[in-house]
C-alpha cells in the first residue's frame, strides 16, 4: 500500500490521473497506478487526492506494460445502465422522486439532495427501457443533476456556490474570449461552483474542470462563466443518447385492456414489450368525438400516443376494428348538453318512428273498372310507422347533460 502517496486508487499510488467533473452528469477519471494492482478489480473503490476521498467504481481495469490502468466513474457508474420498462399511476399525481428513487435503484445509484423543477409529473407516468439517466432527468425536470465526491447524484436548479481562498489556488493563464483558466491547485480546494477573483478583471465561477496529475504535479484546466456550459464530450454523448432511446416517445403504440375504473380510465397491458414502453394505469380516453365514452372490454386492443411526446401525459386515442376480439365495448355513450338537440343513436331494441314525407304522385289508376290516368297531386303527411330496430348491439345509449 502508498499510505503516503499523493493520489490513492483502492490504497494503491497513482503515478498519472485525469479527473474530469462537469456541471452536469457523474465526473469519471483515468487512472495509471505505479505498480501492478492484481487485487484491483472491477467494482466499488475510492479514489484520494491528497486526503480528499472520492467515492466511485472501477469500470475498466487494465494492464499496459509493467503500468496499471484503468477508469473510474463516480458514485455506482451506473446512470447509463438500460433499465427495464415501468409505469406509474397517481391520481394526486406521480412524485418526481419517486421516479428518480427507482431509476437509481435500478442503476446502483442513491440520491442525495433532490430539488427538482416541478416536485410531481403528470397522473400516469411512462419510464420506457433506456438509460436510466433519461428517466432522471425527466425527474429532474430541466434541473440540473451531478455526482458529488461522495457518490450520492444530486438535483437542484444551480450548483452551489462558494468563494476560493486566495491561497488554494493560481492563475497560470486565462483566455477571456473562451472563459477558459488555467491554475495551479494543491488538490481539489477548488471546483465546480467555486468562485475565482486573483488576477482575473472580475470574479468567474468554475462550471467544469479537468485535473491532470502528473510526476506528482497538479495542474487543472477550469472553464468559467455565469451561463451554464456543458463539456464537449457530454454533449456529444447526450446527443447519442437521445439519437438511440429517444427522450421523447412520438408515435403509437398497441395496449391491450386489463380492466377499467370507476371514472372511466382504463387499465393498460403493453402488447408488444418489445417497444420498450411500460404497462400503464388510470389512462384517460380522447376518442376523437366530442361527447363519446366507451366502457371497453377486457381485452380489447386499443392504441396509446404521449401528447408532445411527453411521457407523463399518455391517452388513448384509438380502438381495434371488427377483425379483433372484444372490439364492442360493453357500454357506449354519447352525450349531449341539450337533449332537445342531442345525438340520435338507432341500437338494437330502439323504438324509432318514421313520417311520411311530402309526396308528388303520378301514373294510372282503376275508375270504376277502367284504367284511368291522372295528374300530379301533392300529399301531405298522413302519419307515422312505429318499430322497433331487431339487428345491431344493444350495446349503445344516450346521454344527456
Amino acid at each position: 500500500m502508498a499510505d503516503d502517496a499523493f493520489a490513492t486508487l483502492n490504497g494503491y499510488a497513482v503515478a498519472d490521473l485525469v479527473l474530469i467533473v462537469n456541471e452536469q452528469g457523474p465526473w469519471f477519471a483515468e487512472a495509471q497506478l505505479e505498480k501492478l494492482a492484481p487485487k484491483l478489480v472491477a467494482g466499488p473503490a475510492k479514489l484520494v487526492i491528497n486526503g480528499v476521498v472520492l467515492e466511485c467504481t472501477v469500470d475498466q481495469p487494465g494492464t499496459y506494460g509493467q503500468a496499471k490502468s484503468c477508469r473510474v466513474i463516480a458514485g455506482g457508474g451506473g446512470w447509463g445502465k438500460v433499465v427495464s420498462a415501468h409505469g406509474y399511476g397517481n391520481d394526486a399525481r406521480v412524485k418526481a422522486r419517486l421516479v428518480a428513487d427507482d431509476a437509481a435503484r435500478a442503476a446502483g445509484e442513491s440520491i442525495g439532495t433532490f430539488e427538482p423543477a416541478a416536485e410531481r409529473l403528470g397522473v400516469s407516468y411512462a419510464r420506457t427501457a433506456g438509460a436510466a439517466s433519461v428517466a432522471l432527468e425527466d425527474a429532474a425536470g430541466g434541473a440540473l443533476w451531478w455526482v458529488g465526491y461522495d457518490g450520492k447524484t444530486n438535483v437542484a436548479k444551480d450548483r452551489p456556490t462558494t468563494k476560493a481562498a486566495p491561497d488554494t489556488y493560481e492563475v497560470l493563464a486565462f483566455n477571456p474570449r473562451t472563459q477558459v483558466v488555467e491554475l495551479g491547485v494543491t488538490g481539489l480546494t477548488v471546483g465546480v461552483g467555486s468562485i475565482i477573483s486573483e488576477r482575473l478583471d472580475a470574479p468567474a465561477t468554475i462550471r467544469s474542470f479537468t485535473l491532470r496529475l502528473s510526476s506528482k504535479r497538479l495542474t487543472m484546466t477550469a472553464v468559467c462563466g455565469e451561463l451554464r456550459t456543458t463539456n464537449q464530450l457530454v454533449l456529444l454523448v447526450r446527443r447519442i443518447v437521445e439519437r438511440v432511446m429517444n427522450g421523447w416517445l412520438f408515435g403509437a403504440y398497441r395496449y391491450r385492456v386489463v380492466s377499467m375504473g370507476g371514472d372511466g380510465r382504463v387499465n393498460l397491458q403493453a402488447v408488444a414489450k418489445g417497444a420498450g414502453v411500460p404497462d400503464l394505469l388510470r389512462i384517460e380516453q380522447w376518442p376523437g368525438v366530442a361527447g363519446a365514452h366507451a366502457t371497453l372490454q377486457n381485452g380489447a386492443i386499443v392504441v396509446v400516443q404521449f401528447l408532445e411526446g411527453r411521457r407523463d401525459l399518455p391517452v388513448i386515442s384509438n380502438y381495434a376494428g371488427v377483425q379483433s376480439s372484444a372490439f364492442v365495448p360493453d357500454r357506449l355513450v354519447f352525450g349531449a348538453k341539450n337533449p332537445n338537440q342531442g345525438v340520435e343513436i338507432a341500437y338494437k331494441g330502439a323504438q324509432v318512428e318514421c313520417l311520411f314525407p311530402p309526396m308528388i304522385v303520378s301514373g294510372t289508376m282503376i275508375v270504376s273498372g277502367v284504367p284511368t290516368a291522372f295528374t300530379a297531386t301533392a300529399m301531405q303527411p298522413t302519419g307515422k310507422l312505429q318499430g322497433q330496430i331487431t339487428t345491431g348491439t344493444p350495446r349503445v345509449r344516450v346521454a344527456t347533460s
